[in-house]
């Protein structure tokens, strides 16, 4: 299944980023970030029902504008292949405290690296909830896989990720080694689907 993820250089309007994004019964998210870059937007959402520019379709206005494009501004818009051993995105409330998370392969070694994400994900998932991980099919960085997390608290996360530290089991080994990463700390929008 393919998601569009939408990253504006700047927080979009709330009533224009409900009223496109915020359909209770659609599998997506629309989240801000907390840490990293300030004032980003992050939308994670079915490619289907989008229209050719990434943006929600409304069928009852017309042009680029009506689509929720333009009032963004500059943004990165990226399609990603949900990885075949995770679930679609529904709609549900887990958590308080969401990463974004992302690490850069060597050319080609996206496939093996998904192998090894899929073979160390029931451990991970005991310690708190990864809702999503997907590998980019379009985009500026073809060799990335995303996963994003869920955190009850503050708390959590940081207990979460000091055992993972600990024993060294997430993010799991692979046969050629990430040569970049990051993450962004993020909040759920409050009429966003997943939160």
């Amino acid at each position: 299944m393919l998601y569009n993820m939408r990253t504006t250089a700047r927080g979009g309007g709330a009533r224009d980023l409900e009223r496109y994004f915020g359909d209770a019964n659609v599998g997506g998210g629309v989240f801000s970030t907390d840490v990293g870059l300030a004032g980003q937007t992050i939308i994670i959402w079915p490619h289907e029902g989008l229209d050719s520019y990434g943006a929600a379709r409304n069928q009852s206005e017309g042009g680029r504008g009506a689509a929720g494009v333009d009032q963004y501004g500059k943004h990165e818009l990226e399609v990603l292949e949900l990885a075949p051993f995770m679930e679609p995105l529904k709609p549900e409330q887990i958590g308080r405290v969401w990463e974004l998370t992302w690490y850069d392969y060597p050319p080609g070694a996206v496939p093996e690296a998904l192998k090894a994400f899929e073979a160390a994900l029931p451990y991970r998932q005991e310690k708190s909830r990864i809702v999503g991980i997907w590998s980019v099919a379009v985009g500026f960085a073809l060799d990335r896989i995303y996963y994003l997390a869920a955190y009850k608290d503050w708390n959590q996360r940081d207990e979460v990720v000091s055992a993972l530290k600990k024993d060294g089991t997430w993010p799991p080994k692979t046969k050629d080694a990430a040569i970049s990463g990051g993450s962004k700390l993020l909040q759920a929008a409050r009429f966003s689907p997943l939160r």
